[in-house]
């Protein structure tokens, strides 16, 4: 995941492209599974940019959205946890690492998108 000239050539020429790729388990430095999530979602965006690639498909987990911060989270008796959720990793406490990486890389997956053109 950390080898972006390795995903653009296995993307390079491909019309679709699904991305499910993610660490999980639970490392003693959390760069392990953090650094890999976010970096490895960012190249995959930009090889799929680079190769003009029709569709793309990102796998998240519900681990992006579930793990707010208390004064962000929903009354679950009257809302829904949806896509104005997002898991904080600032919050007190904290949070494991593969929510971590996934909230983080799904938040840069969607500023990549907002930025193109």
């Amino acid at each position: 995941m950390l080898d972006a000239e390795s995903l653009s050539r296995a993307i390079s020429g491909s019309t679709y492209v699904i991305h499910t790729a993610s660490p999980y388990y639970f490392p003693a430095n959390e760069d392990d599974v953090v650094k890999p999530a976010v970096q490895g979602t960012m190249a995959v965006l930009k090889a799929c940019s680079e190769s003009n690639v029709r569709r793309l498909v990102i796998t998240s987990s519900c681990a992006a959205i579930y793990f707010t911060a208390k004064k962000d989270t929903p009354n679950l008796k009257t809302g829904w946890l949806d896509e104005t959720c997002w898991s904080n990793p600032d919050r007190p406490g904290g949070i494991a690492a593969y929510p971590k990486s996934k909230t983080l890389a799904e938040r840069a997956a969607w500023d990549y998108q907002k930025s193109l053109p």
